[in-house]
């Protein structure tokens, strides 16, 4: 996955990432994944950052990305880049972004594919 999007969301520039998504055992055909990405450059100096080798971030599902990121902006999260939405296969997508909590941890926030 790249582009505009990716760039955008991830705020990492040129943005190139693969990745798969592995399905939870014992939840059936749509239960939740277990989302592996890998970026094609990496950086490991100053703050965390989305494309860092290691442990990068987790995934939350919810009902309204834009909403919910205001909520937890008002418990001292921040914003890494923008709420972007992507295409997924030809008739479906995904909104999406990355934050920080206070300890600059990084997690996503992401509505379920429509």
């Amino acid at each position: 996955m790249r582009g505009d999007a990716v760039e955008k969301g991830t705020g990492v520039r040129e943005a190139h990432i693969t990745g798969a998504h592995i399905r939870l055992p014992g939840y059936g055909e749509t239960g939740p994944t277990l989302e592996l990405f890998s970026y094609d450059s990496h950086t490991d100096e100053g703050k965390k950052k989305i494309n860092r080798p290691g442990w990068c971030h987790i995934a939350f599902r919810v009902e309204n990305v834009a909403e919910a990121v205001r909520e937890v902006t008002s418990l001292g999260a921040t914003l890494l880049g923008e709420i972007v939405t992507t295409p997924v296969g030809t008739d479906k997508s995904v909104t999406w972004c990355y934050m920080t909590d206070p300890e600059d941890n990084i997690f996503e926030l992401q509505s379920s594919i429509q």
